[in-house]
């Protein structure tokens, strides 16, 4: 009898417990509500168990993909990522202290209104960036407006065109350059800038860098008109860019030992064919691990450029089934729309 009686009120007491974990969980994880029949929020079909996150790491805007509960509201998982409070470890996010107050989907612009945290400091930019480089990963979203406390701030924010640009040492200061809505410095037309994806100094990820190539010939035509690079041109020296590593570029590094020569390189129906020597072979061979993130930085460099759909790799002109034996590159790889994963 007293055995029943003790039972009953540890139950009761559990009931509790968990009663005011329920109501306390509640109120911890009130997230603001969204327009749910903008398809740019809620998604029909298979849930999405994945999102793309931009966070800081060494002073650079880089995308990682973490895994969320499968949902039908990605864009809702993604923010409540970004304004959690959590940050991957070795990154930083600049908006850790911001509260997301409320958002909306209207079209392809998405709405956020953010709490006074969000203007202080001089990372204003970084946290601007990190938001509207987030929202605009989903095919939906062009534009952000952002409020602040319920004030709209001037403009809409589009996707920046370039992303962590940099003056290389030997170019001494960048080029007359113009402010995007954005915020991030957008250079004038000028098809010698390309965006990179090196590696960071521990190499786990890969990290998009963007910069005037001195490897890009400039061409002028009999009325000294400067004659745009063909895709071809730019793709090839961003290539050699990657093999030569990020020269004078702190906090990032090479992926490609330096015995690695670029033996031919040609785009064939939307294919960009990179045939490299088998030095490759032996490299990877003694750090496999590094095989995977070699591939991505190719294959993401290669497909920012828009003419350029898939990344065929050979070695010394042959096809082969994988470099060494962890990534499988018998075929055309497509642009990767999950990369720099966290488990």
């Amino acid at each position: 009898m007293k055995r029943t009686r003790l039972f009953a009120i540890i139950i009761f007491i559990a009931v509790i417990i968990l009663a005011g974990c329920d109501a306390q969980s509640a109120a911890d994880n009130e997230t603001p509500t969204s327009d749910q029949k903008n398809p740019a929020v809620v998604y029909e079909g298979q849930d999405q168990s994945r999102v793309l996150v931009y966070y800081v790491k060494d002073g650079f805007l880089v995308p990682v993909t973490l895994g969320v509960e499968p949902t039908k509201e990605p864009v809702k998982a993604a923010l409540n990522l970004l304004f959690s409070g959590l940050v991957p470890q070795g990154f930083e996010n600049k908006l850790f202290n911001v509260k997301l107050k409320s958002y909306n989907i209207a079209g392809d612009t998405a709405s956020v209104d953010l709490s006074s945290e969000f203007l202080k400091d001089d990372d204003k930019e970084f946290k601007k960036d990190q938001l509207v480089l987030t929202l605009t990963e989903f095919d939906d979203i062009k534009k952000v407006k952002v409020s602040v406390e319920g004030k709209p701030l001037d403009g809409l924010y589009e996707r920046p065109s370039l992303i962590n640009q940099i003056a290389l040492p030997e170019e001494g200061k960048l080029p007359l350059t113009e402010v995007s809505a954005s915020g991030s410095v957008k250079a004038q037309t000028d098809d010698t800038w390309l965006t990179v994806y090196y590696v960071d100094k521990d190499k786990k990820y890969i990290v998009p860098v963007t910069f005037k190539s001195s490897k890009i010939q400039v061409k002028t035509d009999q009325k000294g008109e400067i004659i745009p690079p063909t895709p071809e041109e730019r793709a090839k020296a961003a290539v050699e860019q990657l093999i030569e590593g990020p020269v004078g570029i702190k906090n990032l590094t090479g992926i490609f030992p330096g015995e690695v020569k670029l033996k031919d390189f040609y785009i064939k129906d939307g294919i960009a064919y990179v045939d490299v020597s088998k030095d490759l072979i032996m490299s990877f061979s003694k750090d496999a691990e590094y095989e995977k993130i070699a591939v991505d930085s190719v294959v993401q460099t290669l497909t920012s450029i828009d003419e350029i759909d898939k990344v065929r790799f050979l070695i010394d002109g042959k096809e082969i089934p994988s470099i060494a034996g962890h990534t499988n590159i018998s075929i055309p790889i497509p642009r990767l729309k999950w990369y720099n994963i966290i488990e």
